[in-house]
């Protein structure tokens, strides 16, 4: 290599340890009182921040229910969401078909129709927001529009979602 070539190679890889920090100048330089310096990086402990919750005042009972997409026949899928109900309440879950009809018993499929009920225990949350989760399975269900309800023990506090059921992928 020739001098021309060298020199503003020399003057790029320094301008980049320069600005990685790797070179400074003495005026430039962090200073100390201490006799010595340590080299290692000092990393402060943070302490989480505890949130105080505010005392609810005769609270309204409530559930959420997070969105459901479509699902597949077949499908094992996760609903969830939040309630102020406490930790380790129960809540019931209900999957039923919008449209079941009955109809003359000659045809038995009309007869036929997918429903989940199951219970459900409260998991802790923040805040008096707790969550719940149901892992729900839709082998035997038809292809249609499906409502899920949710309740407490007493039917007292409920909260509704619908979703559809698509019919299998091959």
């Amino acid at each position: 290599m020739n001098g021309s070539k060298v020199l503003p190679l020399l003057f790029f890889i320094a301008g980049i340890l320069v600005s990685a920090g790797c070179l400074s100048h003495p005026v430039m330089e962090n200073r100390t009182n201490n006799a010595s310096v340590n080299g290692s990086t000092f990393t402060p402990v943070i302490t989480p921040v505890q949130i105080q919750c505010p005392i609810p005042k005769n609270p309204t009972l409530w559930i959420d229910i997070n969105p459901v997409s479509n699902h597949y026949v077949g499908d094992v899928f996760e609903i969830n969401g939040t309630t102020n109900f406490g930790s380790d309440d129960n809540l019931n879950i209900t999957i039923i078909q919008s449209s079941f009809s009955r109809c003359p018993r000659i045809y038995s499929d009309c007869y036929r129709y997918a429903s989940i009920q199951s219970t459900i225990i409260v998991q802790d949350g923040d805040c008096e927001k707790n969550n719940w989760t149901y892992s729900a399975n839709l082998s035997g269900f038809k292809p249609e529009r499906y409502i899920i309800d949710i309740t407490d023990c007493n039917k007292s506090v409920k909260s509704s979602a619908v979703f559809d059921v698509l019919p299998a992928v091959l």
